[in-house]
């Protein structure tokens, strides 16, 4: 089936729902469920709450897209005049939405996932305490990059080393996450296992994602897979698929240590987050350093987005189940 393309005298509904499509499309939202619910329900347990999937979980994962889509209308700000040189074709870069129209939904879903935050807290509580540091902390980011686009620059030339200055901000997100699972009771210093987690499985599927055949190597594409010049800039092809290979084992063992933290662990459990980590991960990874190419690129990011998602899917199996 063929999609109708918006013009700019399409409905704004069409237009956005073109721009939704594009930046922050239905899969992605899909992809969220399993780990918003690793980190809800590791909460209940962290605090020795009963595990259920309750009236908090529904709301505070609509507040979840909100803010991730909050989120992506910033980067969009930020990063506009690249895109306009470099993808003109865009939805954004067209004029068909404008970042006027992003600056207020991107503001009204700050304002619903801070509603929510203080539904969950019945007032001003932990939720909303986690959610003030989350929002406060990625918007000076994100807001420093916009303002600085020399610092900003300085950092895109450094592809591995900008993508570590993101991992804060996921393991607060999903403390925010945590504590709506653990409602007005402090989320414990064990907590830190669901922190690793929600750094090292992005960074996963972030380097999975940007890893390119050598056909695709261009300079404006990004991409982690470039020749190396030094850590900071590049990981070239190996070392791209090294540091796939070893992020796909260490999220597996932080799952493990996840489980056994929350009193869910079992043999089972670890073996089928190991197996599976290695079945679907292991010879896409072989067979992209082998022979790289553009399907390859392609399919070593849907494994491993794949692997992500199947081990949160286990975790979320498992800690019901307890």
């Amino acid at each position: 089936m063929t999609l109708i393309k918006p013009t700019a005298q399409s409905p704004f509904v069409m237009r956005f729902g073109a721009y939704l499509n594009e930046r922050f499309p239905a899969w992605q939202v899909a992809g969220q469920i399993p780990m918003f619910l690793v980190a809800f329900l590791a909460g209940q347990l962290f605090v020795g709450r009963p595990v259920s999937i309750n009236s908090a979980a529904y709301i505070g994962f609509a507040a979840l897209v909100a803010y991730t889509f909050a989120a992506r209308t910033l980067d969009d700000h930020k990063d506009f005049e690249h895109d306009s040189r470099h993808y003109p074709e865009r939805v954004l870069q067209r004029g068909l939405v404008t970042l006027a129209n992003l600056k207020v939904l991107g503001a009204l879903c700050i304002a619903f996932s801070l509603l929510v935050s203080l539904a969950i807290d019945r007032g001003a509580g932990w939720v909303t305490l986690w959610w003030v540091i989350s929002v406060a902390t990625n918007g000076a980011y994100q807001v420093s990059m916009i303002r600085n686009p020399a610092m900003k620059a300085w950092l895109e030339e450094r592809r591995v080393l900008f993508a570590l200055t993101h991992l804060p901000f996921w393991g607060v997100g999903g403390l925010w996450i945590a504590q709506m699972g653990a409602g007005e009771v402090p989320l414990p210093w064990s907590t830190v296992c669901l922190v690793a987690l929600w750094i090292v499985g992005p960074l996963l599927l972030e380097f999975a994602r940007k890893s390119r055949a050598p056909e695709d190597t261009r300079v404006t594409v990004v991409d982690y897979t470039k020749p190396r010049m030094s850590w900071a800039h590049s990981l070239g092809l190996y070392g791209a698929v090294s540091a796939l290979v070893a992020l796909a084992v260490v999220t597996a063992l932080i799952s493990a240590g996840l489980l056994r933290a929350v009193g869910c662990g079992s043999p089972a459990a670890y073996w089928v987050l190991a197996v599976s980590a290695a079945v679907l991960l292991g010879p896409g990874t072989v067979r992209f350093a082998l022979r790289p190419s553009r399907k390859r690129a392609k399919e070593v990011a849907e494994l491993s987005a794949s692997s992500m998602i199947v081990g949160q899917i286990v975790l979320v199996v498992v800690m019901l189940c307890s």
